[in-house]
């Protein structure tokens, strides 16, 4: 929590402002944070809140006003830390309405930066690019072939030879 005569300083001195919790960085420009004409005495408090496993809620209040718009804004989660078996460069962020967001992998300091205009709750996972399992266009395409492979094979050995699959028969 910071109070609007603190939070006046860090605009003032600093410039943009910056919350963290659990490793988690929010970035919110000054302007943004100006805009909430928070008094001297008033407050202004950011929660980052674990949902789920990979699931973390982002709410700002001022006083006790819920503040839902925070444009550019800037979220920054260090993969490593928070996800230590997860390659970085398949991570995903989606957003409570379970849209994709665009993110950046920074790899010099291991972080996923993804922007947002609003607060709310924001879903990490690792994509998976050719998990044959989700995708059932081909495990139809690999039974398929599959089943050609083993239909050739087995019309090929009934005699041995090609094309004499036929003698004997009549």
């Amino acid at each position: 929590m910071i109070s609007g005569k603190r939070l006046d300083l860090i605009l003032k001195y600093m410039g943009d402002i910056n919350f963290e919790k659990e490793g988690i960085s929010l970035r919110i420009p000054a302007s943004v944070a100006q805009s909430w004409k928070v008094a001297e005495n008033g407050t202004i408090q950011a929660l980052v809140q674990k949902v789920s496993n990979h699931s973390y809620e982002i709410k700002i209040y001022k006083g006790t006003q819920k503040i839902t718009d925070i444009p550019g804004s800037r979220i920054m989660i260090p993969v490593k830390e928070i996800f230590p078996n997860g390659d970085p460069e398949t991570m995903e962020i989606t957003d409570s309405r379970g849209r994709k967001l665009k993110t950046f992998l920074d790899k010099k300091q291991d972080l996923l930066i993804v922007d947002t205009d609003e607060t709310g709750i924001f879903c990490v996972r690792g994509r998976k690019i050719d998990d044959i399992e989700e995708n059932p266009f081909a495990v139809a395409v690999l039974t398929t072939a599959t089943m050609i492979t083993v239909l050739i094979v087995g019309i090929r050995s009934r005699s041995g030879k090609r094309g004499d699959s036929h003698k004997g028969e009549k």
